[in-house]
């Protein structure tokens, strides 16, 4: 048996294509008005970012970046010279190489605590500057 559609149907088939047509159009209108403020929350990040590293590469501060399971990622250049150690040296591996002996029972787990946190840490520690001679000496601020 052939389906019959009354004049009533094929409005209200006209109707709902119309509808869905203008939904898809603002779909698409929100789709790009989305992509544009992504674009321009990227930017604001990609500058907010930049002048970070400036800060962080320009502080006189030794600066040690962890990732959530406490490997270090990041260093800046003060680092190397209130350690001793390049980032070469230290890239990939724990904050636990840094102990000189004399920092507090539960220093570095401290640390990953933080870190796993979100936490950012100020710390006055003990570093082994020229670390051939095994010299410690307090970090100066």
């Amino acid at each position: 048996m052939a389906a019959s559609f009354s004049v009533r149907d094929a409005g209200e088939r006209s109707h709902l294509l119309a509808e869905n047509e203008r939904l898809i159009v603002a779909l698409k209108q929100a789709n790009q008005e989305l992509e544009e403020r992504v674009e321009a929350r990227t930017r604001e990040l990609a500058v907010s970012e930049r002048r970070c590293l400036s800060i962080v590469e320009g502080t006189r501060d030794a600066v040690m970046l962890l990732d959530p399971s406490g490997i270090i990622v990041s260093v800046n250049p003060a680092f190397a010279r209130v350690t001793g150690y390049n980032a070469d040296e230290c890239l990939g591996t724990r904050p636990g190489f840094l102990s000189s002996g004399r920092h507090p029972s539960g220093f570095f787990a401290q640390i990953l605590q933080l870190t796993q946190a979100d936490a950012v840490m100020y710390a006055v520690k003990r570093s082994r500057r020229g670390r051939a001679e095994g010299e410690t000496v307090p970090e100066t601020r």
